[in-house]
Order: structure tokens, then C-alpha cells, then sequence
């Protein structure tokens, strides 16, 4: 299938991307990080530079683009250590509600517990898994170099 779809209205030609391309999921997350991704750069300023933080994913109702203005905004956040109970995190995430205009549900994992959950078939793990999830940061081989996606 070809990149564009066209079609005719009157005298005009009308362009759209065909969501059947090979290349449209490529396409369409480069137009959410080019509109700059409100969501997920309010969640990469709040969280990323917290202690152990390595990924920064969005999923439930953002990433599958049905979110409302009241919706929340689900998080989760992989670590190389467990959840700092610390002022620090309870201010990382007021700062996300704040930026977002919305409450941000945070949930923290080391990596192991992850990817135990996954393997073991954890029901939640499982959907969150097989669900719409859009990466924000993957912070692994920062602390050199900050990649976004």
C-alpha cells in the first residue's frame, strides 16, 4: 500500500497518510514527538531525573489516544533499584499533575520485578503488555546519552 491515500473534492486534491502502510506506525509517532508530545514531555521532565529511573512508558487510555480531559494519565516506570519513599518522589509527581493539567498515576518497578510479573502471567503485567504503551524516555544508556521516543 502506498504512503499517501487521495482523493477528490471537486476541484481539490485531498492528501492523507494510509494507515494501512508499512510505515504509518513510524509515521505517527513522528508527528507526536514533532507536536512535542505534551504528555510524555511533562512525564520525561518530572521523572527522569529521579534515582534508578531507566524507562518512562505511558499506556492505558494516552497511549491508545482515547483520552479525555478528565482521564488520568497512567505511568510506569522501570528502575535498576526499588521506589525511593522519599519527598523527592512525591514531588516528582505533583510536578507531573501540575504540567499535565491531570493526575498521573505513577507505578514503579525495578526491571526484575517487571519482567517477572510478564513472565509469570500477571493479568495486569500481561495487558499492559499487550496493550497500546508508548515509550517517553529510555533512559538505559543515558547518563551518557538521553534517547526519546
Amino acid at each position: 500500500a502506498g504512503l499517501l491515500t487521495e482523493r477528490r473534492l471537486a476541484n481539490l486534491r485531498l492528501f492523507r497518510a494510509n494507515p494501512e502502510a508499512r510505515s504509518f506506525p513510524l509515521l505517527t509517532g513522528l508527528a507526536r514527538e514533532a507536536a512535542l508530545d505534551p504528555v510524555g514531555k511533562a512525564c520525561r521532565e518530572a521523572f527522569s531525573s529521579l534515582p534508578g529511573v531507566e524507562e518512562i512508558i505511558v499506556f492505558g487510555s494516552e497511549a491508545a489516544g482515547t483520552a479525555t480531559r478528565g482521564s488520568d494519565v497512567d505511568v510506569l516506570i522501570l528502575a535498576n533499584q526499588p521506589q525511593p519513599l522519599s519527598p523527592l518522589v512525591m514531588a516528582a509527581i505533583a510536578a507531573s499533575n501540575a504540567l499535565n493539567g491531570r493526575e498521573v498515576n505513577p507505578l514503579w518497578y525495578t526491571r526484575n520485578e517487571w519482567e517477572a510479573m510478564v513472565a509469570e502471567g500477571n493479568a495486569f503485567a500481561v495487558s499492559v503488555t499487550k496493550g497500546p504503551t508508548r515509550r517517553v524516555a529510555d533512559l538505559r544508556s543515558e547518563r551518557g546519552s538521553f534517547q526519546c521516543r
